[in-house]
């Protein structure tokens, strides 16, 4: 029976839209084991033992971590159906620590010629605006495909320009390496390959 706690860190989304809904299965195949999980955009440092296991939207390059690609994200512009498509749709988007990531700078391009309507610092927050009908954005698919009363939308209909495929996203699960064969980790970290969300696209 393993025991003892596992900390694992990725950004907020992902835990409540993904994690949350597995971890009764965690716990019934490790009831012994404590997970803490650390939900937060800065990242979390493995080397200095801040966590043990850790999912980012970057493939790391520095220091003594293994990485492995666990989901390629997709993403689309997309609109609440409540929401009339034209020209001068309203724009959502993210800021803070969000504002440089590769979607967000896409937006900004397609949306050169107004400011958006509405800036937040987390994608549930922008995925829950959409939703409730206050424009259009840029989402994951995924993410998107929870939401009711959302489709994906070209982005010639709300007036943004046509840039070509908005880039992916890739999720890493990353560990040190001297923690990834601790029996402990090593349950986490098939616990995360096994989370059907993930299943599709994946790479070493």
């Amino acid at each position: 029976r393993l025991a003892g706690e596992v900390t694992l860190t990725t950004v907020g989304e992902i835990l409540r839209w993904v994690l949350a809904a597995k971890l009764p299965g965690f716990y019934r195949a490790y009831p012994s084991l404590r997970l803490r999980i650390l939900a937060d955009n800065r990242v979390s440092s493995l080397a200095d033992g801040e966590a043990d296991v850790a999912l980012r939207m970057a493939r790391p390059e520095r220091g003594e971590l293994v990485a492995s690609r666990l989901h390629t994200e997709r993403y689309g512009f997309f609109i609440s159906t409540a929401v009339a498509a034209e020209a001068q749709t309203p724009w959502l988007g993210l800021t803070g620590s969000l504002a440089h990531i590769p979607e967000q700078l896409h937006a900004d391009r397609a949306f050169a010629d107004r400011a958006p309507r509405l800036l937040v610092e987390d994608v549930e927050s922008l995925a829950l605006a959409v939703a409730a009908g206050l424009g259009a954005a840029i989402l994951p698919r995924q993410l998107a495909a929870r939401l009711q009363a959302v489709v994906e939308i070209e982005p010639s209909r709300i007036g943004a320009r046509e840039l070509g495929p908005i880039p992916s996203r890739e999720f890493w699960m990353v560990v040190h390496r001297s923690k990834q064969r601790v029996p402990k980790v090593r349950a986490v970290l098939q616990w995360l390959r096994e989370i059907d969300a993930f299943q599709g696209e994946r790479g070493a």
